[in-house]
């Protein structure tokens, strides 16, 4: 960052080669990155990104959901699109985690929804720990899957409504 923000011919260099940004994954960048892809815009705006707040799961490596969180602040005049519509789960399953989801601090309201309909209902299942849960999945898969001799294609999209 140093060698951009202080040397112009490296400044124009990167800025004339590079007219458009993107990131995607946006809500698990750190502050270096950040600063990074600042400098690399300078007064240049042509940036898009691509986040989810509720899907931040690198703070343990430096990621900061606030960036997310705070981004209409750096970039005012901004266009925001929420893609809320979800193509793979069922609205029971989105419905659950909606209302698990909305009472975390510190997020940007929204509402996840879907036409995917199926009639079966959100089960609790409490394991141990990791290992545990992966035991369970693959005793679903053995024992209500693969007995019905359900293609294997199919595993994924069955094992989410047992």
């Amino acid at each position: 960052m140093k060698l951009i923000n202080e040397n112009r011919d490296v400044q124009d260099y990167y800025r004339k080669k590079h007219k458009y940004f993107m990131i995607d994954e946006f809500q698990d960048t750190n502050q270096a990155q950040y600063r990074f892809i600042q400098a690399l815009l300078g007064k240049n705006q042509n940036l898009c990104v691509v986040g989810d707040d509720d899907q931040s799961i690198y703070g343990f490596r430096g990621s900061d959901v606030n960036l997310i969180l705070n981004f209409e602040k750096d970039f005012p005049g901004l266009k925001i699109v929420k893609l809320l519509q979800n193509y793979r789960s069922s609205q029971i399953i989105l419905g659950a985690a909606n209302s698990l989801i909305k009472n975390n601090p510190g997020r940007n309201a929204k509402e996840l929804w879907s036409e995917v309909r199926y009639p079966n209902k959100v089960r609790y299942v409490e394991r141990l720990d990791e290992k545990d849960e992966a035991v369970h999945v693959v005793d679903l898969i053995q024992n209500e899957i693969i007995r019905e001799k359900v293609k294997g294609k199919e595993i994924a999209r069955r094992i989410q409504f047992l």
